[in-house]
């Protein structure tokens, strides 16, 4: 997920530079959605009335963090740890720093690492009965992709503390009423739905050139260098933590559970839908 992830930034990237070099010269009407869903990217649109990406996920789950089966191999070394943090960070910045409108459309779940993707971005659409939590803490370890500077930013330090260091999951209802989901999506209403309708509704303008304007007007209010300090701390915190015995046990514990509730018993097998090896 995070090369992937790091990939369509570059893709990104190249779409919205063309897309200032030709809105002088192009119209403001479009004949492909004024955004992108970065659940599979598609050809590359009519720049110029590129507005907005959605992040999204699949199978009624936005994202479930690190898959078990895989992160263990890496736990034995602090430096993999620092690797996927900068990684992401890197990653999570340039998405930021994009001139569009970045959407996390949360359906379903959004665990660990895919809630710290969702704080990331510039706006969340969450659907009533979705659930985000940091689980990190059941990791013997602290956010390392930005999440818990960007979480503190939205909330303050009273509401994302408990949060974080005590994984309080949150619903749908909940996230909006604090303020951490911008919009609630209808309940009879995905949230890629919800989303997908508002920037429909902000491209109808046609100054398409003026809203990704406006999106650096506020990125550049917002990201200012005592975040930059504060985000640079949380991954130093993150590379030392992992791979640590806390962090090394949390995980083995963890991946013994899931193995367990995927092998069938003589009395029953494991429902359908299982969570499986992901967090």
């Amino acid at each position: 997920m995070m090369s992937q992830l790091a990939d369509h930034v570059d893709t990104l990237q190249m779409w919205t530079t063309k897309a200032t070099q030709t809105s002088a010269s192009s119209s403001p009407g479009a004949a492909n959605p004024p955004f992108a869903s970065d659940s599979h990217l598609p050809q590359e649109p009519s720049t110029s009335g590129l507005i907005g990406v959605i992040v999204t996920g699949e199978g009624g789950v936005f994202c479930s963090g690190f898959d078990l089966s895989t992160t263990s191999d890496s736990l034995p070394f602090h430096e993999a740890g620092g690797q996927f943090s900068l990684l992401m960070h890197d990653t999570l910045s340039r998405l930021r720093a994009l001139p569009l409108v970045t959407v996390a459309a949360i359906d379903g779940y959004a665990l660990g690492g895919g809630a710290e993707l969702a704080t990331s971005l510039d706006m969340r659409v969450i659907q009533h009965d979705a659930v985000v939590q940091f689980v990190q803490i059941k990791m013997g370890i602290v956010p390392g992709w930005q999440g818990g500077t960007r979480l503190t930013e939205l909330l303050g330090r009273a509401r994302a503390l408990p949060l974080l260091a005590g994984a309080e999951p949150l619903s749908g209802k909940e996230a909006h009423a604090i303020g951490y989901a911008s919009r609630l999506a209808p309940e009879s209403s995905t949230a890629l739905s919800a989303a997908s309708a508002m920037l429909d509704g902000w491209a109808a303008s046609g100054y398409a050139t003026a809203i990704r304007g406006m999106k650096q007007v506020v990125a550049a209010a917002s990201d200012q260098n005592e975040a930059h300090h504060a985000t640079q701390t949380e991954r130093q915190i993150f590379a030392k933590l992992w791979g640590a015995r806390d962090n090394v046990e949390a995980i083995q514990m963890r991946a013994a559970a899931s193995a367990a509730r995927r092998k069938p018993s003589t009395s029953s097998a494991v429902p359908a839908g299982s969570s499986g090896n992901k967090l």
